[in-house]
């Protein structure tokens, strides 16, 4: 049913406090702004799915961040990283005590994209229609499609969740998906965007002056395109950031001729004019160690989650990998990762 006033929002916020569980998702328009726009909240609590309209409804979202905060209901989601930057970017808070079903399957054989679609079919044996990714959720009114679609993505959760928990328990992993949660609610991860972005650019240093660029001028962009309130893309896409990186000075030139954002420019001009010795062999040696040390281990990481049936990343990413090895030790991490790690990083570092 639609929310369509505050007080039955605020009636079935109420009805929520007698539920364990709730599933929650949201629909978004975001291809013309840096931010995502909430276009629809879905939300499964035991006996209803309710959907939330901020588009044609004028409501209290602070209901919404109340059952967000409330450490005695779990907020089941799938996918979540784009739900929890659009509350977020609403609450200036993040969701506590929630399950990504996303990451609830990963040590029981999926990868890490796997899809709701998928796991409802494998686990439940129902097959959803999620064929509506094209449409624009801003535009009212709302089809019997959208509607039917956004009700399905927040129905099956809890079920999920259950069926997901059991086999966990099963395989004596229920611990394995504690710090990927943990990691997806790093605050981190929202107020200094900017830093890390470039961890999201697929590109392969052979340098550090090719690194220290990448990094530069990724967060040159992220900066001015949140800024202006564009994708940072608008401003220069990802192969033109990394031929920037790779270039010689004066080739840098006859890409920057074509950005239009005389701001990115200036600011790609003064690095290079600022000629940082960049070229150390020192430097140029450590790195390219480096990489190759990264390499061996996920090679190794790869064999082992072979063995176990998981996909890699649940071990460890390549931004951890490298953190791991540049200072010998391993941080944040225990148990059954710990027990892996410590072998392989002792075939890798002290080889």
């Amino acid at each position: 049913m639609f929310i369509i006033n505050n007080e039955q929002l605020k009636q079935f916020y109420r009805e929520c406090q007698k539920d364990k569980y709730i599933g929650i998702d949201t629909e978004f328009f975001w291809t013309q702004t840096y931010e995502p726009k909430l276009c629809l909240i879905q939300i499964a609590n035991n006996n209803n799915v309710c959907l939330i309209d901020p588009i044609k409804y004028d409501l209290d979202l602070n209901f919404i961040k109340k059952l967000l905060l409330n450490k005695k209901i779990k907020k089941i989601l799938h996918s979540s990283s784009q739900d929890l930057r659009i509350f977020f970017n609403l609450f200036k808070v993040l969701p506590v005590n929630i399950f990504d079903t996303q990451i609830g399957v990963l040590p029981l054989g999926y990868n890490n994209s796997v899809s709701l679609k998928q796991i409802c079919l494998n686990f439940l044996g129902i097959n959803l229609e999620k064929d509506m990714s094209t449409i624009d959720w801003r535009k009212r009114p709302l089809s019997d499609l959208q509607i039917e679609y956004a009700i399905n993505d927040v129905k099956y959760l809890k079920l999920l969740h259950d069926r997901i928990k059991e086999k966990l328990i099963h395989k004596k992993r229920t611990s394995w998906i504690i710090i990927p949660h943990k990691k997806i609610l790093n605050v981190e991860n929202f107020i200094n965007k900017e830093k890390f972005v470039w961890k999201k650019i697929k590109f392969q240093p052979k340098t550090k002056k090719e690194f220290l660029l990448i990094k530069k001028f990724s967060y040159i962009r992220e900066k001015i395109a949140k800024k202006k309130n564009i994708p940072p893309k608008k401003i220069i896409s990802n192969s033109l950031l990394i031929k920037l990186s790779k270039t010689f000075d004066f080739k840098k030139s006859k890409i920057l001729k074509n950005i239009s954002c005389e701001h990115f420019k200036d600011k790609v001009q003064k690095i290079n004019s600022n000629k940082i010795n960049f070229e150390s062999n020192d430097l140029e040696i450590s790195y390219n160690s480096l990489n190759k040390k990264v390499r061996n281990l996920q090679s190794i990481l790869q064999q082992k989650a072979i063995k176990l049936n998981i996909h890699p990343s649940l071990i460890a990413n390549k931004s951890e990998i490298k953190e791991m090895i540049l200072e010998k030790k391993i941080k944040h991490f225990s148990g059954w990762k710990k027990k892996i790690l410590s072998q392989s990083m002792k075939n890798v570092i002290f080889k």
